[in-house]
């Protein structure tokens, strides 16, 4: 790809000044004189290519379902399809847009609570970087001029919604270098994704825009030979929310010295901040060029600066939605669906069985908003009649009402809103939707304040069809506040006007329960509402099902059935007590999700899918969603405490089961091949996911932990064995020494235990691993940067006085350093503080000494008399708020 390098820094040579600033933003100005076309970068990708008005395409299930399959060269077949249907949209719609999508979400779901958990691959790197990587090939082809660039994102540690664009996450270097930017290192590494979007949070203190990392580790470290872009109006966020500088020259320039090459922001306003960085000297032409020179790299790798031969000409509107695409969707759904209970073989359903089909997701197709419009809708409730004819019977489970509008309340008078009967959906909290049952159309309180009724689906960033209703049926629009850009938009506002009472007319589970009377099985079909239980500026507050389907599956255990649970959902949720004898999951949007399910529940395929995340159960205590800490909150399955899973990462039943005969591994310094047998008894194939996983106990000041490094989705044929062979590169999954700045191994004892999920070993295989004693730090030698830490309370990384990743402690916080070694007397402490306060060092010894600091604008050296120390514990407390900086030694009598 150097030719396409070579061609952008000719173009780029050719432009002028201002030529350049007209492509420092997505809205990419047109060059005529020198053939430069207009082109636009962006729109989406996430499961399809995303056209959320005009253009159907084909719709995958979202990546959630995706990361599910378990399964790298079958998302290369959907990024193949997707790259296709939007070489398509551009050759027939101008071919001024949709080869930049931004796409693949590789943020890391640390918290199943996190609103946007739908758009992700999972809470393991390994895992989600070999699954979104095989999308990353399919999106990006393997031929000279690419299909589409890549860009995965939002680099990074980005999985918090309240205050996204106005606060910082604090991430230790351990946290940062072992588990959230080593999945965008697999992205550049081994998938050559051509380009990156940031997050809108900030991490130690940094808008993510304008983050050290960019230049540091993903251009310097990772050599990534793309350009990176911000996400949608970070720029302004920056400025607006953040407030991390006061205008936007001085935002775009300090962006451009990171290492950002373009902004997704309004052109105008982009293109004036760079003009005025230059007239200030914020910025250099050449840092103009560098940037934009990127960029062009990419439109040259996708053929736009020579458009003399374009492989993909020949791709139209015959290309979109083909039939071999819709099987595809079908294909993947089976294979990311995921079967958590199966209690008496109860799936699949039996040609005896006559069905009830009942629940809120049974008859609802519902899309994600970075969904596209499907080539078609087909509910549970259509593919299981279409597959089962007059076997299966559906039941509306949904309570039924009148609704009484307040007199000072505007409302249509056509419809009547009084006559009409209502479906209530009841999908979070006391947060419904009122649907007509006649004309399938939601009520909605529109942004004039009139209550009427809209369309037969709720898809809208402002969802105003969202309700309150009361116990005693009082019904309130919700107040959505926008007083700030990122948010929430369902609950910021809370409750806004009462509308009307509502009256229920007729109890949903009970006319289930009356209608059960002949039915063999119960298939209960529930989940979320994309728009409203979580979505992007809205986390979840906890995992449990919404109340109302947690009583129908009551009502309907109580009819004594076996009952089917299917959770279309893009969200793990607790349901340790869910009275179901089977349980089925997967995810939402996916066209033909009624005929891929109904092929699973009768047993035409299986369900293959394997858990990406970690469900827990009842027990598990729910951090604080701003902890970045998984070691020390103990979340996903590397750190979990086993008796707070309910459903491991990596597990998921199937129709039958692969025995894990033999298993051996070949050692060759850090490269492993492991050997596995794996049999099949039954009388069909059988697929299955063997599972290795790195298994490290007995560590020193660290603890237990478990890491995914193998993998291979396998069908066993009837009756027989396989060899699959795996591989890992154990240099992968080091720990970091903050410290020494440094990848390792710690001291302990390590295996490698095979199975089915994680935490599941069928077999265990001896690994070598020569492990080190945690290094001393010689603080004569070098000062020791404060976010070194090994263990802190009241403690947040921050940014101050110039400096990356300081401590910031709050009122009797602390900090903890193990192994510290200094010859020389005296221990130097360097802190920037607004207030009085006291500093206190304690050795691990009993030794320690308090000094003051006082509020000042420069950095303060605290000296205490505490040095002559070898392997040492030190420990560093204080009785106010005070960043520290740094700690190194110096000779006695410094002060």
């Amino acid at each position: 790809m150097t030719n396409a390098r070579q061609l952008a820094q000719h173009l780029a040579a050719q432009l002028s000044v201002s030529e350049k600033i007209g492509l420092l933003s997505t809205t990419q100005k047109a060059v005529p004189r020198l053939g430069l076309r207009e082109f636009h970068i962006g729109g989406e990708a996430a499961h399809g290519i995303v056209d959320r008005e005009t253009y159907h395409t084909t719709s995958f299930p979202i990546p959630l379902t995706l990361s599910q399959t378990f399964d790298p060269a079958l998302l290369k077949r959907v990024g193949t399809v997707v790259s296709a249907e939007a070489r398509a949209l551009y050759n027939t719609t101008g071919r001024k847009s949709r080869l930049m999508p931004w796409a693949p979400t590789v943020d890391l779901e640390r918290d199943p609570r996190w609103g946007r958990n739908e758009e992700g691959y999972g809470e393991d790197p390994f895992l989600t970087g070999a699954v979104a990587g095989g999308y990353i090939d399919g999106l990006q082809g393997d031929a000279k001029t690419l299909r589409v660039a890549a860009a995965p994102k939002h680099f990074f540690a980005n999985n918090t919604e309240a205050k996204r664009g106005s606060e910082s996450n604090s991430v230790t270097p351990r946290m940062k270098h072992e588990y959230y930017l080593k999945v965008f290192k697999f992205a550049f590494r081994d998938h050559y994704a051509q380009s990156m979007m940031t997050g809108y949070n900030g991490v130690n203190g940094i808008p993510m825009m304008q983050s050290p990392e960019l230049a540091h580790t993903v251009k310097g470290q990772w050599g990534m030979d793309g350009t990176i872009v911000t996400d949608g109006s970070a720029l302004t966020l920056n400025i607006e929310d953040y407030k991390y500088f006061g205008d936007y020259p001085h935002a775009v320039a300090d962006a451009l010295h990171k290492g950002m090459d373009c902004f997704v922001d309004d052109p105008g306003k982009v293109e004036e901040a760079a003009k005025q960085a230059l007239i200030r000297g914020l910025i250099t032409e050449a840092e103009l060029t560098t940037a934009i020179t990127n960029t062009l790299t990419v439109r040259a790798r996708l053929g736009q600066l020579d458009e003399s031969t374009d492989p993909y000409a020949g791709l139209g509107n015959a290309d979109i939605g083909t039939q071999a695409a819709d099987d595809l969707v079908q294909e993947v759904t089976a294979a990311g669906t995921v079967l958590l209970k199966n209690e008496t073989a109860t799936l699949p359903l039996t040609d005896a069985d006559r069905v009830l089909l009942t629940g809120p997701a049974a008859d609802r197709f519902v899309r994600d908003w970075y969904a596209t419009l499907p080539m078609n809708r087909e509910t549970l409730r259509d593919g299981l009649q279409k597959r089962l004819g007059a076997r299966v019977t559906y039941v509306d489970s949904n309570d039924h009402a009148t609704l009484a509008v307040q007199a000072e309340v505007p409302a249509t008078a056509t419809p009547d809103l009084t006559q009409l009967t209502y479906e209530i959906e009841r999908w979070q909290g006391d947060l419904v939707f009122l649907r007509d049952t006649d004309s399938g159309r939601y009520l909605q309180f529109d942004k004039a304040g009139q209550l009427c009724l809209h369309k037969t689906e709720v898809y809208d960033w402002v969802v105003r069809e969202a309700f309150v209703l009361t116990a005693d049926g009082a019904l309130y629009a919700v107040d959505h506040d926008f007083r700030a850009s990122d948010r929430n938009a369902m609950e910021a506002g809370g409750r806004g006007p009462r509308v009307g009472t509502v009256s229920i007319t007729e109890n949903g589970a009970e006319r289930v329960a009356a209608a059960a009377g002949d039915c063999t099985k119960i298939v209960i079909a529930g989940g979320n509402h994309p728009l409203v239980i979580a979505r992007e500026t809205e986390d979840r507050t906890d995992l449990e099902l919404p109340a109302a389907q947690r009583a129908l599956f009551d009502r309907v255990a109580e009819l004594g059935k076996p009952v089917v649970g299917v959770l279309i959902t893009g969200y793990p949720f607790v349901v340790d007590t869910l009275p179901a004898q089977a349980l089925l999951e997967v995810g939402y949007a996916g066209q033909s999700l009624g005929a891929a399910l109904a092929k699973v529940l009768v047993g035409d395929v299986a369900p293959t899918g394997k858990l990406s995340q970690t469900w827990y159960n009842h027990t598990w205590q729910m951090p604080s969603m701003r902890e970045y800490d998984i070691e020390k909150t103990r979340r996903t399955y590397q750190f979990a405490a086993p008796a707070t899973v309910q459903y491991p990462f990596g597990f998921g039943l199937t129709y039958g089961e692969v025995a894990l005969q033999n298993a051996s591994v070949d050692q060759q310094g850090q490269h492993l091949t492991i050997d596995l047998v794996l049999e099949n008894r039954e009388d069909h194939p059988v697929t299955e996911t063997p599972q290795v996983y790195l298994v490290a106990t007995a560590l020193q000041d660290l603890p237990n932990r478990q890491q995914l490094i193998a993998f291979e989705k396998t069908t066993v044929a009837a009756h027989s064995t396989q060899l699959v062979t795996l591989t890992a590169d154990l240099a992968d999954y080091r720990w970091y020494d903050a410290k020494a700045q440094g990848f390792y191994f710690p001291r302990g004892t390590y295996q490698l235990a095979v199975g089915f999920a994680s935490g599941q070993p069928q077999q265990t295989l001896p690994v070598t691993i020569d492990g080190a004693a945690p290094a001393t730090y010689d603080l004569d030698a070098f000062p020791l940067r404060a976010g070194a830490f090994d263990d802190a309370t009241g403690a947040e990384l921050t940014s101050a006085g110039g400096q990356y990743e300081v401590v910031s402690l709050s009122k009797e916080g602390s900090l903890t350093y193990r192994h510290l070694t200094a010859e020389n007397g005296d221990l130097v402490v360097t802190v920037l503080a607004s207030g009085r306060g006291q500093l206190t060092l304690t050795r691990g010894d009993g030794q320690h000494e308090t000094q003051a600091f006082d509020a000042a604008t420069c950095e303060q050296p605290l000296v205490f008399a505490l040095g002559g120390m070898t392997d040492q514990i030190l420990q560093v407390t204080t009785n106010a708020a005070v960043s520290v900086l740094t700690l190194t030694a110096a000779p006695a009598g410094s002060k």
